[in-house]
C-alpha cells in the first residue's frame, strides 16, 4: 500500500517510515503541507499520515484542501499530532480526518491503525488500541487513538482505500514542478480576480491575467515580454529578483512571498500598495515558469494600523486614569490629559476650558498648541449660539467637519486666528451640569470617527474625576473614577444609582444613562435569566466573591455589541437596604492572551512531542528488533532511555493538564468503568524500583461513572509520589472500594508520613516540603487534588495504622 506522510520533523518521518516499510508499505514523504498536497495527488496514495503542526500551513488546511480536492477526497488520513485538547481532536474527526493519533506512540502500533483505517488487516490488536484509546492523557505504551464515532478503533476503520480520481501524471518528487496544460492555465489566468503574474526563467512576464491588469493598471499587451521589475518599486527590486532567483533553484514547489510580512508592488502611474503574495514552480511544455498571485492588502494594512491606534489609545486613557489616582494636583492632570489627546489622537490643538464656578465664565485653564500666553488667560465665548455654548447646552459631543460654513453656531474667533479647520467637542460632565469641556482640533480638513469622539470622551471623564471635589458625594465619585475596572453601585431593587467614568467607556453609556437603568439591562437577551439566578444566589450568601465563579460572562454595550467580563461582587448595608457594589472589568485583552498562550502552548507540546516521539520510538525499535543482539549493558541503556522518555513525557502531560485546569478548561467525561481493570492498568510498567506493589479491589466487580484517564492519572500520580518518598523493600497498597457518596481510592505507604503542617499544602501546585530530598517537581499531588474535585470529590492525607502515609481520594458517583 501506498503511504503519504507529511511531517517537518526529519527524525519522526525515518521513524515512519522505517515502522511502515517493515510493514511492507511504500512510503512518499513530504515536509511541508504545500508538498503533501502536490504528493498526494501526483501519487495517488492510499494513505496519508498528517503531522496536525507543519512550517507553511495547519495540518487542519492540509486536511482541509485533501478533502476538497475531487483526486484525494476518498483518500483515508491518520491525523498524528500532539494537540491534546478536545476542541482539536473533534475538529480533525468534523474535517475527515479517519483516525486522531495523539504524540508520542509506538511506532509499531501505527501500523495498526493504518491497517485499521483501510481494512487491510482484520485482526490487528484493536483491544490494544481501545485500552490505549480509553487511557485518554495517561501513561502511554500505545498510541492513543480517537475515531470519528468517539468509540475507540473497531475491527475495520476505512473498507479499504477508497477511490479517487487521478491526473494521469503518475508519481513525481515533490520538488518537481507540477505540469498543467498551457490552455488550461490560460483559463484558469483569465477567471481569477486575484492578479496573475507569469515570468520565465530570466524573469521576464510571460502571463498577465485580467486582474493583474485591474491591480496595476497595465494592459496585458504593455508588460508581456517585459522584466519582473516594472511591478516593483526601484528599491525593492534587487530583493524581489534575489527572492525569485533563490525559489527557483531551490527544491520548494510554492512559497509566501514575505513570509508574514506584505510586499510592496507598483503601478502604471507610480504608485505604491502592499500586497499578499505566493509564488507557485509550473512546467508547461518543457519549460519552467514561476508564477505569482498577488492581492491588494491596502485595506488590511490600513485595518491593521486602525486596530493598532485603537489599543495604543485606549492603553493611553487606561494609563492615563491610572495616573490621575497619583497626580499631584488637578493642574498636573489636566496639563497631563490635553497631552495625551494630542499624541493619541495626532491633532494640532487641543482646548480643556472649565467654568469658573463662580462666574460661569469658560477659561482656558489647559491646552497644547495656541499662542504664547493663552492658556490660563484666555475667556471662551460660551454664548448660546457659540460652538462652546452649544456644546455645553447639548451636553454630547459636537463634531464639526468646517469650522467655517457649519450652520449650527457662528465661528470662534480664537480658533479662527489659530487656523482651526475641523474639531470635536466634548463636555466635562459636573454631579449636576457640565463643568467644562475638552476639543481637540485640526488645522487640515478630518473626519474625526466615533473611536476618536470616545478617546475625547474618556480622557474628559478622567478629567471629571479630577474636578468633582465636593463633599462625601465628590469624593467618592473622584474614588470610582480613578479604579481601573468599571464600577457600579447596585440598590436592592437591582437598579443603578452610582457608575464611574469607566462604566461609560465599558458599556458605551453616559453616566446619567446608566443610573437610570437596570443592571439587567446591561446583560446580554440570552444570558439574563442565569444572570437573574446568579444575583438570586448572592442575595441568599452574601459575600464578596467572583459573580458566576467558573462561568464566562458577558456584557452588552448600548450599540449591542458584547465584551467578556469578569464581575466581583462587594455587599454593603445601608439604612435603604443592602446595596451591592459591581467592580466590571473588560477581559478582551486576557482572553486574547489566553488564546495567544494555548497557541503557545500547542507549539511547545508539538516541539517537544515530536522529538519524544522520536526518542521512545528509536528505543522501541532497537528493543525489539535488535534486543537479541545486543549485550547486557546496552540493553540496560535502550531500557534507561525509554524509561527516561516516559518519565519526561509524564511531565509534560502533567504540565499542559494544569494549564489547562487553571483555565477551566479540563472537565470530567465520565462513563461506566471497571476499577479492577482501570487501576491495574494504570500501574502497569510504573517504574517501582525495588518496591512492593499490592493492588486489591474489593468488590472485585466494583464499577463507577468516572473519566477514567483522569482516575488512571490519579492513581499513577499516587503511586509515583510513594515510590519517591521511601525506601527500597518498601511496601506500597493501593485500595478500590466503595465509599458513602461514590468510590474511594486509597495508596498507603511505609514512609516517614506528612507532617499534619504540610497536609493542606502539599496538594498546592509545586509546593513540596522543603526537608525533602526526594526528586519531583510539586505538580502530581496537585493534580490528583484537582481531578478529585472535577468528580465532586476531594483528595486527603492521614497517618497510616503502624507508620507512613494514607493519601485517600474519594470521587463522587
Amino acid at each position: 500500500m501506498r503511504v503519504l506522510v507529511i511531517e517537518d520533523d526529519d527524525d519522526v518521518t525515518m521513524l515512519y517510515r522505517l515502522a511502515l516499510e517493515r510493514a511492507g508499505h511504500q512510503v512518499r514523504t513530504a515536509g511541508t503541507g504545500r508538498e503533501g498536497l502536490a504528493a498526494a495527488v501526483e501519487d495517488e496514495v492510499d494513505l496519508v499520515v498528517l503531522d496536525g503542526m507543519l512550517p507553511d500551513i495547519d495540518g487542519l488546511e492540509v486536511l482541509s484542501a485533501l478533502q476538497a480536492d475531487p483526486a484525494t477526497a476518498e483518500t483515508p488520513v491518520v491525523m498524528a499530532s500532539a494537540r491534546v485538547g478536545s476542541a482539536d481532536q473533534r475538529a480533525a474527526l468534523a474535517a475527515g480526518a479517519s483516525a486522531y493519533v495523539l504524540k508520542p506512540f509506538d511506532p509499531a502500533a501505527l501500523v495498526d491503525v493504518v491497517a485499521q483505517v483501510t481494512g487491510r488487516d482484520p485482526s490487528s490488536s484493536s483491544s490494544r488500541l481501545a485500552e490505549a484509546a480509553d487511557a485518554g492523557t495517561g501513561h502511554r505504551r500505545a498510541p492513543v487513538v480517537i475515531w470519528p464515532d468517539g468509540r475507540g478503533p473497531g475491527t475495520g476503520g476505512g473498507g479499504g482505500a477508497r477511490g479517487r480520481a487521478t491526473n494521469g501524471h503518475g508519481t513525481a518528487d515533490a520538488a518537481t514542478p507540477h505540469r498543467h496544460d498551457e490552455s488550461s492555465l490560460a483559463r484558469v489566468l483569465a477567471l481569477a480576480f486575484d492578479a496573475i503574474v507569469s515570468i520565465d526563467d530570466e524573469q521576464r512576464i510571460v502571463a498577465f491575467n485580467k486582474g493583474a491588469e485591474d491591480m496595476f493598471g497595465y494592459l496585458a499587451e504593455e508588460v508581456l515580454g517585459k522584466p519582473l521589475g516594472v511591478l516593483m518599486p526601484e528599491r525593492f527590486t534587487y530583493v524581489h529578483q534575489e527572492h525569485v532567483r533563490s525559489f527557483a533553484e531551490g527544491r520548494e514547489s510554492g512559497r509566501l512571498m514575505g513570509g508574514q510580512r506584505f510586499v510592496y508592488a507598483r503601478r502604471r502611474d507610480g504608485s505604491e500598495f502592499p500586497a499578499e503574495a505566493s509564488i507557485t514552480k509550473l512546467e508547461i511544455d518543457g519549460r519552467s515558469v514561476l508564477t505569482a498571485i498577488l492581492r491588494d492588502a491596502t485595506e488590511r494594512q490600513r485595518t491593521e494600523v486602525e486596530l493598532r491606534t485603537r489599543a495604543e489609545q485606549q492603553a493611553a486613557v487606561a494609563d492615563l486614569g491610572l495616573r490621575a489616582i497619583t497626580a499631584p494636583s488637578l493642574d498636573a492632570l489636566l496639563d497631563d490629559a490635553v497631552r495625551t489627546l494630542q499624541r493619541v489622537l495626532g491633532v494640532d490643538l487641543v482646548k480643556l476650558a472649565l467654568l469658573d464656578p463662580g462666574t460661569q465664565e469658560l477659561m482656558l485653564t489647559a491646552g497644547c498648541g495656541w499662542a504664547s500666553g493663552a492658556v490660563g488667560q484666555v475667556r471662551c465665548n460660551a454664548g448660546p449660539d457659540t460652538l462652546a455654548g452649544i456644546s455645553l447646552e447639548r451636553d454630547e459631543p459636537v463634531v464639526f467637519a468646517d469650522l467655517h460654513d457649519d450652520p449650527r453656531f457662528r465661528p470662534d474667533q480664537l480658533l479662527l486666528d489659530h487656523g482651526v479647520m475641523s474639531g470635536v467637542h466634548v463636555t466635562i460632565r459636573g454631579r449636576v451640569r457640565p463643568v467644562g469641556l475638552v476639543g481637540v482640533y485640526t488645522r487640515e480638513r478630518r473626519a474625526f470617527t466615533d473611536d476618536d469622539v470616545h478617546v475625547v470622551q474618556a480622557i474628559a471623564n478622567v478629567v471629571a474625576s479630577g474636578v468633582l471635589r465636593d463633599a462625601h458625594e465628590r469624593r467618592l465619585r473622584s474614588f470610582l473614577d480613578a479604579a481601573p475596572d468599571a464600577t457600579l453601585v447596585v440598590d436592592p431593587a437591582g437598579r443603578i444609582v452610582s457608575a464611574n467614568a469607566q462604566s461609560e467607556v465599558l458599556f458605551g453609556y453616559t453616566r446619567d444613562e446608566l443610573q437610570r437603568m437596570s443592571v439587567d439591562e446591561l446583560v446580554p437577551d440570552g444570558a439574563r435569566a442565569r444572570h437573574a439566578s446568579y444575583r438570586r444566589a448572592f442575595e441568599e450568601e452574601k459575600r464578596a466573591r467572583a459573580m458566576g465563579e467558573g462561568v464566562e460572562l458577558v456584557a452588552r454595550r448600548r450599540d449591542g455589541s458584547t465584551v467578556p467580563v469578569d464581575i466581583m461582587l462587594r455587599p454593603f448595608d445601608t439604612d435603604e437596604g443592602a446595596f451591592v457594589v459591581a467592580a466590571v472589568r473588560d477581559i478582551t485583552d486576557r482572553r486574547r492572551t489566553e488564546t495567544a498562550r494555548e497557541a503557545f502552548l500547542h507549539a511547545v507540546s508539538h516541539e517537544l512531542r515530536t522529538p519524544l516521539t522520536a526518542v521512545l520510538g528509536f528505543a522501541s525499535i532497537l528493543d525489539e528488533h535488535h534486543g537479541d543482539r545486543l549485550d547486557e549493558q546496552p540493553r540496560h541503556l535502550v531500557s534507561r532511555i525509554r524509561a527516561s522518555a516516559t518519565k519526561l513525557d509524564r511531565l509534560l502531560t502533567d504540565l499542559l493538564d494544569l494549564d489547562r485546569l487553571g483555565r477551566g478548561v479540563l472537565a470530567a467525561q465520565r462513563r461506566e468503568a471497571e476499577l479492577h481493570d482501570l487501576v491495574h492498568h494504570a500501574v502497569e510498567g510504573l517504574p517501582l524500583d525495588g518496591r512492593q506493589l499490592i493492588v486489591r479491589v474489593e468488590p472485585a466487580d466494583l464499577t463507577a461513572e468516572v473519566d477514567r484517564a483522569q482516575v488512571e492519572r490519579i492513581v499513577e500520580n499516587l503511586v509515583v509520589n510513594a515510590v519517591r518518598h521511601t525506601p527500597k523493600g518498601s511496601r506500597i497498597e493501593v485500595v478500590a472500594t466503595p465509599s458513602t457518596n461514590g468510590v474511594m481510592i486509597r495508596v498507603d505507604d511505609d514512609g516517614p508520613g506528612v507532617p499534619p503542617e504540610l497536609r493542606d499544602q502539599i496538594f498546592e501546585p509545586f509546593r513540596r516540603s522543603e526537608a525533602t530530598t526526594a526528586p519531583g517537581t510539586g505538580i502530581g499531588l496537585s493534580l490528583v487534588a484537582r481531578f478529585a474535585e472535577l468528580h465532586g470529590g476531594r483528595a486527603w492525607v492521614e497517618d497510616r495504622p503502624g507508620g507512613g502515609a494514607s493519601f485517600r481520594v474519594v470521587l463522587a458517583s
